[in-house]
């Protein structure tokens, strides 16, 4: 037998919403550059990582707060940079 959390009806729908999406834009959608690609994909296990980790926080909201204001000094500089014109 799984064990686990099972999804409730707000992610169900969430997932399910989610899907329909991509299979809509599927059929026009051309594959993305490989490096954005997977820089992408690491973002999405690292939040997932992250969010299993936190899952016995007693004040989740203040935890990521003090996450994000960690981040600003590895960030800030390299969001400052002007961004190339297109």
């Amino acid at each position: 037998m799984s064990a686990g959390e099972r999804p409730g009806l707000a992610a169900t729908s969430g997932l399910t919403a989610a899907l329909i999406g991509v299979l809509v834009l599927l059929p026009g959608a051309t594959a993305p550059p490989v490096l954005p690609a997977l820089l992408m994909l690491g973002a999405g296990v690292a939040w997932g990582l992250y969010s299993l980790g936190g899952r016995g926080s007693t004040d989740p909201v203040a935890d990521t707060a003090g996450q994000f204001l960690k981040a600003v000094p590895i960030t800030a500089p390299r969001s400052c940079r002007e961004s190339p014109r297109v």
